[in-house]
């Protein structure tokens, strides 16, 4: 059985032509907004509650990645409500498919360079 390989959680992602600094926050700052992360896309932040398990950091930047794609990409939605809707399906359907394919993300980052 192959041994579990933990990584730091990342400093930066880059989403479209801008780089995103990944920002770890307390509980209470958490508590205070009301949010386990938050995107800022004119500042290029995105942060999160640190002392969350794991899996639930992964679900929070991804989700929070995907509100930087809409802003980057300027994916237009009805209203706020309706783009934290499909921003948490999204989010919670991915980090599912990443997790129950680990093959397949891995296969995607192996095979996503090759045509430079």
């Amino acid at each position: 059985m192959a041994t579990k390989i933990r990584r730091k959680t990342p400093k930066r992602i880059k989403i479209g032509y801008s780089t995103f600094k990944l920002l770890p926050r307390s509980k209470y700052w958490g508590i205070r907004h009301k949010a386990c992360g938050m995107c800022e896309p004119e500042q290029a932040k995105i942060c999160f509650v640190s002392s969350l398990k794991d899996s639930e950091i992964v679900n929070t930047i991804i989700h929070e990645m995907l509100h930087g794609v809409v802003y980057m990409f300027d994916i237009d939605f009805a209203n706020p409500k309706e783009e934290e809707r499909v921003v948490r399906k999204m989010a919670n359907g991915l980090h599912t498919v990443f997790q129950d394919n680990p093959k397949f993300l891995e296969w995607v980052l192996q095979n996503t360079k090759k045509d430079e």
